[in-house]
């Protein structure tokens, strides 16, 4: 698995442990455009594994791929249907916490 980047985004809301929530739910739009520096080329439907920082990662395709050095984010990457997954979070999440969220090329 190669990384394709990471990138902090803050949590919109507060999430108990166990609690289930979704990416849009989590993070407001404005977060979710906030791009980090791709680390390799991951072309449109590229496999990847999205992991939230205190939540269980989840594996999709690439919407809108991105090459080595472009800028990147998970409003390009996700697929619409990805954001309203529900995920299980594995410790509490507070409103405001600033969460890593990874991202590889599966």
């Amino acid at each position: 698995m190669a990384s394709l980047g990471s990138v902090e985004l803050v949590a919109g809301v507060d999430v108990k442990k166990g609690g289930k929530v979704t990416i849009a739910e989590l993070f407001t739009a404005e977060e979710r455009k906030k791009t980090f520096s791709a680390e390799a080329d991951a072309p449109t439907g590229a496999k990847l594994r999205i992991s939230v920082a205190k939540l269980e990662p989840f594996e999709t395709i690439a919407d809108l791929g991105s090459k080595k050095g472009e800028a990147a984010s998970l409003w390009r990457l996700l697929k619409i249907w990805d954001l309203d997954k529900q995920l299980a979070a594995a410790d509490d999440v507070k409103k405001g916490e600033r969460l890593k969220v990874s991202v590889e090329i599966l």
